[in-house]
């Protein structure tokens, strides 16, 4: 089975099992004319479930018709996906904004505003890196990333609960040159990461 068959590009797919045999997948497209985030969950059989088959779902387009939207990185927990995403659009909060989405498990139905949840951003289009999120214990999850807000590449960390709300964002390291570039996360199997 394909799992878009739209005229544009795909890339950056993100693979997870779903936890019943099957796959979720998050990945960049650019079926609207700029870089978009979907989704899809496949079957143990390779039924495609989410977005009335071939296509997916649109995780976020962004606020403004000329952001890009990127990023993808993903954790699943017991309800749903938690997909960690950057915008591009310069809105209210800044030159480039890390958000967050949850997806329905079922149906991949949205569960927070159209463009996702707001997390932290920059005055400026400074984009580095950033890790697959990671559970944190209790239905939330912790992601990494780098960025060039302060001059050169720093690495960040956000913790978001199950509802999508910030419970805190910090420097992981703003060390002499680039921090960040290839980052990655792990659990630690303790709530941390």
């Amino acid at each position: 089975n394909g799992l878009n068959a739209a005229f544009a590009g795909q890339i950056m797919p993100t693979l997870s099992g779903d936890g019943s045999g099957g796959a979720l997948i998050v990945w960049q497209d650019f079926r609207g004319g700029n870089a978009d985030v979907y989704a899809q969950r496949v079957s143990p059989s390779g039924a495609l479930l989410w977005g009335g088959g071939v296509g997916g779902v649109l995780v976020s387009s962004g606020p403004t018709l000329n952001g890009e939207q990127g990023g993808g990185g993903f954790v699943a927990d017991d309800g749903g996906l938690f997909v960690f995403f950057y915008d591009s659009a310069t809105i209210a909060q800044g030159g480039l904004n890390w958000r967050v989405q949850k997806l329905n498990r079922e149906t991949g139905a949205l569960q927070f505003e159209t463009f996702g949840r707001w997390l932290a951003s920059t005055p400026v289009q400074s984009y580095v890196g950033a890790g697959n999120p990671v559970r944190d214990g209790v239905n939330g999850f912790m992601g990494v990333w780098g960025d060039r807000r302060d001059g050169s590449a720093n690495a960040y960390a956000v913790r978001v609960d199950a509802d999508g709300n910030k419970l805190w964002e910090i420097v992981l390291s703003s060390a002499a040159h680039d921090q960040g570039l290839a980052i990655q996360s792990i659990t630690d199997d303790a709530g941390g990461l």
